[in-house]
Protein backbone atom coordinates (compact mmCIF):
# COMPACT_ATOMS: atom_id res chain seq x y z
CA UNK A 1 0.00 0.00 0.00
CA UNK A 2 1.38 3.34 -1.02
CA UNK A 3 1.78 6.05 2.01
CA UNK A 4 -1.34 8.26 2.08
CA UNK A 5 -3.91 6.29 0.57
CA UNK A 6 -6.12 4.17 2.36
CA UNK A 7 -7.78 1.10 0.56
CA UNK A 8 -11.27 -0.64 2.13
CA UNK A 9 -12.12 -3.77 0.82
CA UNK A 10 -16.05 -4.60 1.64
CA UNK A 11 -16.52 -8.40 1.79
CA UNK A 12 -19.20 -9.92 -0.90
CA UNK A 13 -21.80 -11.35 0.41
CA UNK A 14 -22.23 -15.26 -0.24
CA UNK A 15 -24.35 -16.29 -2.65
CA UNK A 16 -25.37 -19.62 -0.70
CA UNK A 17 -28.94 -21.29 -1.70
CA UNK A 18 -30.68 -19.43 1.20
CA UNK A 19 -29.70 -15.75 -0.78
CA UNK A 20 -30.47 -16.67 -3.89
CA UNK A 21 -34.01 -18.22 -2.03
CA UNK A 22 -34.53 -14.91 -0.58
CA UNK A 23 -33.42 -12.48 -3.67
CA UNK A 24 -36.03 -15.01 -5.67
CA UNK A 25 -39.16 -14.27 -3.35
CA UNK A 26 -38.41 -10.43 -3.00
CA UNK A 27 -38.43 -10.50 -7.02
CA UNK A 28 -42.13 -12.43 -6.99
CA UNK A 29 -43.20 -9.79 -4.81
CA UNK A 30 -41.85 -6.64 -6.20
CA UNK A 31 -43.55 -8.20 -9.40
CA UNK A 32 -46.86 -8.90 -8.23
CA UNK A 33 -46.75 -5.26 -6.90
CA UNK A 34 -45.66 -3.81 -9.81
CA UNK A 35 -47.98 -6.08 -12.54
CA UNK A 36 -51.00 -6.94 -10.34
CA UNK A 37 -53.26 -4.60 -12.55
CA UNK A 38 -52.88 -6.89 -15.42
CA UNK A 39 -53.38 -10.17 -13.43
CA UNK A 40 -57.19 -9.94 -13.92
CA UNK A 41 -56.74 -9.69 -17.54
CA UNK A 42 -53.76 -12.31 -18.29
CA UNK A 43 -56.32 -15.30 -16.89
CA UNK A 44 -59.54 -14.01 -19.08
CA UNK A 45 -57.22 -14.30 -22.26
CA UNK A 46 -55.83 -17.37 -21.62
CA UNK A 47 -59.04 -19.04 -20.17
CA UNK A 48 -61.16 -17.10 -22.79
CA UNK A 49 -58.98 -16.96 -25.91
CA UNK A 50 -60.39 -13.53 -26.06
CA UNK A 51 -56.81 -12.30 -25.97
CA UNK A 52 -53.50 -12.91 -27.15
CA UNK A 53 -55.19 -14.87 -30.20
CA UNK A 54 -57.87 -12.29 -30.58
CA UNK A 55 -55.12 -9.20 -30.74
CA UNK A 56 -53.63 -11.07 -33.43
CA UNK A 57 -56.46 -11.17 -35.95
CA UNK A 58 -57.88 -14.36 -35.62
CA UNK A 59 -60.90 -15.44 -33.97
CA UNK A 60 -60.92 -18.41 -31.22
CA UNK A 61 -62.51 -21.58 -31.53
CA UNK A 62 -66.01 -21.69 -30.14
CA UNK A 63 -66.10 -22.82 -26.27
CA UNK A 64 -70.11 -23.45 -25.44
CA UNK A 65 -70.92 -22.17 -22.40
CA UNK A 66 -67.99 -20.81 -21.70
CA UNK A 67 -68.18 -17.02 -22.27
CA UNK A 68 -72.00 -17.43 -20.45
CA UNK A 69 -70.38 -18.91 -17.51
CA UNK A 70 -67.27 -16.23 -17.22
CA UNK A 71 -70.48 -13.54 -17.50
CA UNK A 72 -72.37 -14.90 -14.81
CA UNK A 73 -69.95 -15.61 -12.23
CA UNK A 74 -68.93 -11.72 -12.86
CA UNK A 75 -72.14 -10.98 -12.19
CA UNK A 76 -72.21 -12.97 -8.62
CA UNK A 77 -69.39 -11.33 -7.99
CA UNK A 78 -71.12 -7.70 -7.97
CA UNK A 79 -69.59 -6.73 -11.40
CA UNK A 80 -71.85 -5.84 -14.07
CA UNK A 81 -69.98 -3.78 -17.19
CA UNK A 82 -72.57 -2.00 -19.76
CA UNK A 83 -72.19 -4.32 -22.65
CA UNK A 84 -72.87 -7.66 -19.73
CA UNK A 85 -75.93 -5.33 -18.33
CA UNK A 86 -77.12 -5.07 -21.60
CA UNK A 87 -77.13 -9.24 -22.12
CA UNK A 88 -80.48 -10.83 -21.18
CA UNK A 89 -82.84 -7.80 -22.73
CA UNK A 90 -80.85 -8.22 -25.73
CA UNK A 91 -81.49 -11.45 -25.97
CA UNK A 92 -84.90 -11.14 -25.98
CA UNK A 93 -84.63 -8.50 -28.74
CA UNK A 94 -82.92 -10.84 -31.00
CA UNK A 95 -80.65 -8.45 -31.23
CA UNK A 96 -77.14 -11.17 -31.71
CA UNK A 97 -79.34 -12.50 -34.42
CA UNK A 98 -80.12 -9.74 -36.29
CA UNK A 99 -76.83 -7.32 -35.77
CA UNK A 100 -74.09 -9.29 -34.41
CA UNK A 101 -74.22 -13.12 -35.51
CA UNK A 102 -71.16 -15.17 -33.85
CA UNK A 103 -70.33 -16.39 -37.03
CA UNK A 104 -69.58 -13.06 -38.73
CA UNK A 105 -66.54 -11.24 -38.39
CA UNK A 106 -66.29 -8.20 -35.94
CA UNK A 107 -64.43 -6.17 -33.60
CA UNK A 108 -65.23 -4.66 -30.33
CA UNK A 109 -63.73 -1.73 -29.56
CA UNK A 110 -62.78 -0.68 -25.54
CA UNK A 111 -64.40 -3.91 -24.46
CA UNK A 112 -61.73 -4.14 -21.57
CA UNK A 113 -62.94 -7.40 -19.91
CA UNK A 114 -66.37 -6.99 -20.81
CA UNK A 115 -67.04 -8.29 -24.38
CA UNK A 116 -70.02 -8.65 -26.32
CA UNK A 117 -68.99 -12.41 -27.39
CA UNK A 118 -66.19 -14.49 -27.78
CA UNK A 119 -65.70 -14.88 -31.32
CA UNK A 120 -65.13 -10.80 -32.41
CA UNK A 121 -61.73 -9.01 -32.31
CA UNK A 122 -61.29 -7.41 -29.09
CA UNK A 123 -59.44 -4.02 -29.47
CA UNK A 124 -58.82 -2.12 -26.29
CA UNK A 125 -55.52 -0.67 -25.14
CA UNK A 126 -55.64 -3.14 -22.29
CA UNK A 127 -54.46 -5.27 -24.89
CA UNK A 128 -51.63 -3.10 -26.85
CA UNK A 129 -54.02 -1.79 -29.33
CA UNK A 130 -53.90 1.80 -30.51
CA UNK A 131 -56.05 4.40 -30.36
CA UNK A 132 -59.70 3.45 -31.26
CA UNK A 133 -60.49 7.12 -33.19
CA UNK A 134 -57.46 5.61 -35.93
CA UNK A 135 -58.33 1.75 -36.01
CA UNK A 136 -54.68 1.78 -37.46
CA UNK A 137 -53.66 -1.03 -39.44
CA UNK A 138 -57.55 -2.27 -39.83
CA UNK A 139 -58.46 -2.07 -43.68
CA UNK A 140 -61.42 -0.96 -44.61
CA UNK A 141 -64.44 -3.38 -45.19
CA UNK A 142 -63.34 -5.72 -42.71
CA UNK A 143 -65.92 -6.01 -39.85
CA UNK A 144 -69.41 -7.56 -40.15
CA UNK A 145 -70.16 -5.84 -36.96
CA UNK A 146 -68.07 -3.08 -34.90
CA UNK A 147 -69.42 -2.34 -31.81
CA UNK A 148 -68.23 0.24 -29.32
CA UNK A 149 -69.90 0.21 -26.08
CA UNK A 150 -69.76 3.62 -23.91
CA UNK A 151 -66.11 4.29 -25.66
CA UNK A 152 -67.13 7.56 -27.72
CA UNK A 153 -67.26 10.09 -24.65
CA UNK A 154 -63.53 8.96 -24.18
CA UNK A 155 -62.69 10.03 -27.39
CA UNK A 156 -61.44 13.65 -28.36
CA UNK A 157 -62.66 13.45 -32.11
CA UNK A 158 -65.93 11.37 -32.08
CA UNK A 159 -66.59 12.42 -35.50
CA UNK A 160 -63.59 11.11 -36.86
CA UNK A 161 -64.03 7.95 -34.93
CA UNK A 162 -67.63 7.00 -36.35
CA UNK A 163 -65.78 7.65 -39.86
CA UNK A 164 -63.18 5.68 -39.42
CA UNK A 165 -65.38 2.78 -37.65
CA UNK A 166 -67.59 3.32 -40.91
CA UNK A 167 -64.98 2.70 -42.86
CA UNK A 168 -64.07 -0.72 -41.40
CA UNK A 169 -67.57 -2.15 -41.88
CA UNK A 170 -68.33 -4.44 -44.33
CA UNK A 171 -71.57 -3.73 -46.93
CA UNK A 172 -74.51 -5.13 -45.45
CA UNK A 173 -73.26 -4.60 -41.63
CA UNK A 174 -74.03 -2.62 -38.79
CA UNK A 175 -72.12 -0.10 -36.71
CA UNK A 176 -73.46 -0.32 -33.19
CA UNK A 177 -72.29 2.77 -30.98
CA UNK A 178 -73.59 3.22 -27.11
CA UNK A 179 -72.67 6.25 -25.19
CA UNK A 180 -74.42 7.29 -21.79
CA UNK A 181 -77.07 9.39 -21.62
CA UNK A 182 -76.14 12.91 -20.20
CA UNK A 183 -79.33 13.02 -18.08
CA UNK A 184 -79.31 9.26 -16.86
CA UNK A 185 -75.35 8.98 -16.27
CA UNK A 186 -73.74 11.95 -15.57
CA UNK A 187 -76.95 14.17 -14.37
CA UNK A 188 -75.08 17.67 -15.01
CA UNK A 189 -73.83 19.84 -17.71
CA UNK A 190 -70.18 20.34 -17.44
CA UNK A 191 -67.67 17.96 -16.49
CA UNK A 192 -66.24 16.59 -14.64
CA UNK A 193 -68.04 13.59 -14.63
CA UNK A 194 -68.72 12.53 -11.11
CA UNK A 195 -68.27 8.88 -12.44
CA UNK A 196 -65.38 8.81 -14.69
CA UNK A 197 -63.12 11.41 -14.97
CA UNK A 198 -61.83 10.58 -18.78
CA UNK A 199 -65.14 11.41 -20.11
CA UNK A 200 -64.03 14.21 -22.74
CA UNK A 201 -67.78 14.80 -23.69
CA UNK A 202 -71.06 14.41 -22.63
CA UNK A 203 -74.28 13.04 -24.94
CA UNK A 204 -77.90 13.67 -25.58
CA UNK A 205 -79.71 12.05 -28.32
CA UNK A 206 -81.78 14.73 -29.85
CA UNK A 207 -80.58 17.63 -28.68
CA UNK A 208 -76.87 19.69 -27.56
CA UNK A 209 -75.67 21.99 -25.11
CA UNK A 210 -72.54 23.27 -25.83
CA UNK A 211 -69.75 23.35 -24.85
CA UNK A 212 -69.55 20.29 -23.06
CA UNK A 213 -72.67 18.00 -24.47
CA UNK A 214 -73.11 16.64 -27.85
CA UNK A 215 -75.62 15.17 -30.09
CA UNK A 216 -74.95 11.86 -30.74
CA UNK A 217 -77.21 12.01 -34.20
CA UNK A 218 -75.53 15.01 -35.03
CA UNK A 219 -72.01 13.40 -34.52
CA UNK A 220 -73.09 10.25 -36.51
CA UNK A 221 -74.68 12.24 -39.41
CA UNK A 222 -71.63 14.31 -39.41
CA UNK A 223 -69.34 12.21 -39.60
CA UNK A 224 -71.69 9.73 -42.77
CA UNK A 225 -74.40 12.09 -43.76
CA UNK A 226 -75.43 9.18 -45.80
CA UNK A 227 -75.74 7.37 -42.57
CA UNK A 228 -78.39 4.78 -42.62
CA UNK A 229 -79.57 4.50 -39.01
CA UNK A 230 -81.96 1.54 -38.51
CA UNK A 231 -82.19 1.89 -34.89
CA UNK A 232 -81.97 4.72 -32.48
CA UNK A 233 -83.11 5.07 -28.77
CA UNK A 234 -82.38 5.50 -24.96
CA UNK A 235 -82.33 2.47 -23.27
CA UNK A 236 -83.49 2.68 -19.37
CA UNK A 237 -84.37 -0.49 -18.30
CA UNK A 238 -84.04 -1.16 -14.77
CA UNK A 239 -82.49 2.74 -14.21
CA UNK A 240 -83.67 3.60 -10.84
CA UNK A 241 -84.93 7.39 -11.10
CA UNK A 242 -85.32 8.22 -7.59
CA UNK A 243 -81.50 8.07 -6.14
CA UNK A 244 -79.86 11.19 -5.70
CA UNK A 245 -77.10 12.51 -7.85
CA UNK A 246 -74.54 11.93 -5.46
CA UNK A 247 -75.36 8.00 -5.95
CA UNK A 248 -74.48 5.87 -9.14
CA UNK A 249 -76.86 5.48 -11.45
CA UNK A 250 -78.46 1.52 -11.65
CA UNK A 251 -79.41 0.10 -14.45
CA UNK A 252 -79.16 0.72 -18.21
CA UNK A 253 -78.81 4.59 -19.06
CA UNK A 254 -77.44 4.21 -22.68
CA UNK A 255 -78.04 6.11 -26.03
CA UNK A 256 -77.75 2.74 -28.73
CA UNK A 257 -77.32 4.04 -32.42
CA UNK A 258 -77.04 1.44 -35.38
CA UNK A 259 -76.11 2.07 -38.32
CA UNK A 260 -76.36 -0.15 -41.32
CA UNK A 261 -73.86 -0.13 -43.91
Amino acid sequence: MMAGSCCIEFAKPEQTPKTIALLKSRFILLSFLLFRPLWGILPVALRYQGGFHVIQGTAPAKIPGEWERWVEERRLKGYMGETSKAKNRRIREGFFETYCPEDRSGVDIGCSDDPLNHTFRRWDITFGDGDATDMAGVPDETFFTVYASHVLEHLQYPAKAVRRWYEICKKGGHIIICVPNRDLYERKRFPPSNWNEEHKHFWLPDAEDPPSTKCLRKVILEAVPSANIVSYRTIDEGCDYTISKNEHPIGEYTIEAIIKK
